[in-house]
């Protein structure tokens, strides 16, 4: 009866043990996933109340996954806990990554307190388990509050100022690691003003930036430039742009489009698609995409660049035709008076015995594949560069064959303009994909001959071959890229209800196959102990037996207590409250052994003390 006393005080404990079913050991779980769900509920906020980044909500998403995992997985109650909430704490911190209101302020309040009653649950569950009363002491709750509400202010602002760098470090890491190398020249898109000679950099780089799968595309195109001025080629239709509809059907498209993680990183002023001439049928995710004067294509929004489905309508039919390009006007055949004598003289000599504008500009290639392709700079600074080329320093690489060829055409009346962008000749073997890197970046002369605009390309083929060809482990660091870039997306793009229901069925099967495992270890135990009975217990059982009440075999522990209190001796209540804890570690592995066995021996000597 005393122990039965000791418990009922213990369940009066000062209001924390109110809430004793909270803390009971089949709860605990449920406790440590407060911090999960704490962290689930700041995302949900604050991605509904303000545009969060793409890479913290995945990474927001991703750490609450962890924190439930923890929370279930590990043996160690303590790692659950303070694993979970550590998780849970990061999670938040992501989550912070964009401009916070109220909304989040309150959540991570909200978040704080969670915490603190996650932290503190463990420590009254014991003390329940023990017998003993929790004492209510308010001045150390209110000092814990402040402590955990301080310490966790510190993490999350720290985690705020110091997680945009470091993922920024950690993901150029992984780039690094996969071969994916860039330099401060290195740059995803083209701007509106081309300097002759500003992509030799990127000539030079291996980093991916973009994979291509489906239906081979050569010629990816971002930019067209039509005007020539002293070295710097400018477009003058750059900014009339239309909005056009990209809906098209996924399965309508024969290419797929995809940006690498490491292009996205960069920092692009004005954002485009890189699609071949011929594009129709387009699908972006938004569904929209503007499209200047000279059809290059702008995702809609600007941070809508991740993939983009299209077909060709040179090889297939297009349920909707491409959209109409600005025909020539005066820009493309505009020549500066300073250089175009010399052009045109150059480019009557080469194309004297030729009787249309397309024998011109064959001829024009014709003579340019003679001039050695070379990534070296070694202009005159008082000269035209194209001059130079064609004068006297022969070697170049495309931008000088395509800058060349576009002003001889102009100087014998032919309309033609620069198309940027990159040539496609790369296929990773193991990923299937079609893989553009940075020395992919191409410059090629579009023409308007026979009512048309073509494309030439007078760079001679022997720029294919101008760099090493990937190896074996380039090709397995580029597959190792892609797989990084797929995980990283995957999170970055599942929504906040998919999150919430694959958390949900991951959490509910975890919980099953833990009660599972518990039930098992139970039953193993409880066999175990089954089969060897405590020598303690046969002691005390001896002593029973000449007292004049020995068991039956097959009688229950619990039947025999009862019979035990009927002696009325002054052990009776002692000695059955002994057997029903015997009975519990015996068969429900409940309690210490040590303990159940000290007091079946001290019974034993009270019950028969000349034994």
């Amino acid at each position: 009866m005393g122990r039965r006393q000791a418990r009922g005080k213990a369940g009066n404990g000062e209001g924390v043990v109110n809430a004793r079913f909270l803390l009971q050991p089949a709860a605990l779980p449920l406790v440590r996933l407060a911090p999960a769900a704490a962290a689930g509920l700041v995302l949900a906020v604050t991605a509904a109340t303000t545009q969060l980044p793409p890479l913290a909500r995945g990474f927001a998403i991703a750490l609450i996954v962890i924190s439930v995992l923890v929370s279930m997985i590990p043996k160690r109650d303590d790692v659950k806990t303070h694993g979970s909430v550590t998780a849970a704490i990061v999670s938040v911190a992501a989550s912070g990554q964009t401009q916070t209101g109220l909304p989040y302020i309150a959540g991570a309040v909200t978040f704080a307190i969670v915490v603190l009653a996650c932290l503190r649950a463990p420590l009254v569950a014991a003390r329940l388990r023990t017998g003993k009363a929790v004492a209510a002491n308010p001045s150390r709750r209110v000092s814990s509050l402040v402590v955990l509400a301080l310490v966790t202010s510190a993490i999350t602002g720290g985690l705020v100022l110091a997680l945009p760098p470091l993922s920024g470090i950690a993901e150029r890491q992984v780039q690094r690691l996969a071969g994916n190398v860039a330099t401060d020249d290195d740059h995803v898109g083209f701007d509106t003003k081309l300097r002759v000679g500003s992509l030799r950099h990127m000539l030079r780089g291996d980093r991916v930036v973009m994979r291509v799968s489906g239906e081979p595309v050569e010629y990816l195109r971002g930019a067209i430039v039509d005007r020539y001025d002293s070295r710097i080629w400018s477009s003058t239709q750059a900014t009339k742009v239309v909005e056009a509809t990209a809906d098209a059907p996924v399965d309508r498209a024969t290419t797929h489009i995809e940006l690498s993680r490491a292009a996205l990183s960069g920092r692009v002023a004005d954002p485009r698609w890189f699609l071949p001439d011929d594009a129709c049928d387009v699908r972006t995710p938004s569904g929209r995409v503007a499209l200047d004067a000279h059809g290059a294509a702008h995702p809609l929004p600007a941070n809508d660049a991740r993939e983009i489905w299209f077909r060709r309508s040179t090889t297939g039919a297009c349920s909707k035709a491409p959209e109409a390009v600005l025909p020539p006007n005066r820009n493309d055949v505009a020549i500066a008076q300073k250089i175009e004598p010399e052009l045109r003289a150059i480019a009557r000599r080469w194309a004297h015995d030729t009787t249309t504008q397309h024998e011109a500009l064959d001829a024009i290639m014709r003579e340019l594949s003679r001039y050695p392709y070379s990534l070296a700079d070694r202009r005159d600074g008082d000269v035209d560069p194209v001059i130079e080329f064609l004068r006297s320093r022969h070697g170049g690489h495309c931008e000088l064959f395509a800058s060349a060829m576009a002003l001889l055409a102009r100087s014998i009346g032919i309309p033609t303009r620069l198309a940027v962008g990159y040539r496609v000749d790369e296929v990773n073997p193991i990923t299937g994909f079609a893989v553009v890197r940075d020395r992919n970046a191409h410059t090629w002369v579009e023409a308007f001959v026979d009512g048309r605009w073509q494309s030439f390309d007078p760079t001679p083929v022997s720029e294919l071959h101008a760099t090493t060809r990937p190896s074996r482990w380039d090709d397995f660091s580029e597959a190792v890229s892609f797989g990084w870039d797929r995980t990283i997306g995957f999170f970055a793009n599942i929504g906040l209800a998919r999150t919430g229901i694959f958390s949900a069925v991951a959490a509910v099967l975890l919980i099953i196959l833990r009660r599972f495992m518990q039930r098992r270890a139970v039953k193993t135990t409880s066999l175990a102990a089954a089969s060897r009975p405590l020598p303690a217990f046969e002691t005390l059982a001896d002593a029973l037996a000449r007292a004049g009440w020995e068991r039956v075999p097959s009688e229950p522990l619990e039947r025999f207590a009862r019979r035990v209190i009927e002696a009325g001796e002054p052990w009776s209540a002692d000695v059955a409250d002994a057997l029903v804890r015997y009975a519990e570690l015996r068969y429900g592995g409940i309690g210490e052994e040590k303990t159940v066995a000290e007091r079946l021996d001290a019974l034993a000597r009270k019950v028969a003390p000349t034994s």
